[in-house]
């Protein structure tokens, strides 16, 4: 039990977290010592509708800059992990997407992809269905190396 005293009153995205503290959060939870729960979640639109209704519902494929996220439906191994942890999934517009870029880009001189930057768009914009998380921790993981140098300037420049 004292191993996993860190962990009793602990929050952190679940995007952020490296994964050695993971396996420890979900072993605590498998031996009925933590109760875990994700708040919220930024995924591509498909999440959505299969949250809302219970069961995988496939769309058209999402119209967005954000290439990685352009998937029909949730996994069949994903969507029982969302369905147990997942209170709610928010989505970014292609704008806050290119805001976060930029963002990024001019302030921090890090390069991110579209899809890698949709938690930050999201926390960034605060989207609708966002709790307030003033005074939490709260950490989001960034990735750029799959973004096309031409298409980045492209999008940046507006």
């Amino acid at each position: 039990m004292a191993k996993f005293r860190d962990y009793f009153e602990y929050d952190e995205a679940i995007c952020s977290v490296p994964s050695h503290r993971a396996l420890a959060v979900f072993r605590g939870r498998t031996l009925g010592l933590l109760d875990v729960r994700l708040a919220l979640a930024t995924e591509p639109e498909p999440g959505q509708p299969s949250l809302a209704e219970g069961r995988i519902v496939h769309i058209d494929t999402p119209k967005t800059i954000a290439d990685g996220a352009q998937t029909q439906h949730s996994g069949a191994l994903t969507f029982p992990v969302i369905q147990a942890l997942v209170k709610g999934i928010v989505t970014a517009s292609d704008e806050q997407l290119v805001q976060a870029m930029r963002f990024f880009a001019e302030r921090m001189k890090i390069v991110v992809e579209p899809t890698g930057c949709l938690g930050a768009a999201a926390l960034m914009s605060r989207v609708a269905g966002l709790p307030d998380l003033r005074g939490r921790r709260v950490g989001v993981i960034l990735s750029g190396g799959n973004v096309d140098v031409r298409r980045y300037a492209e999008l940046l420049a507006g």
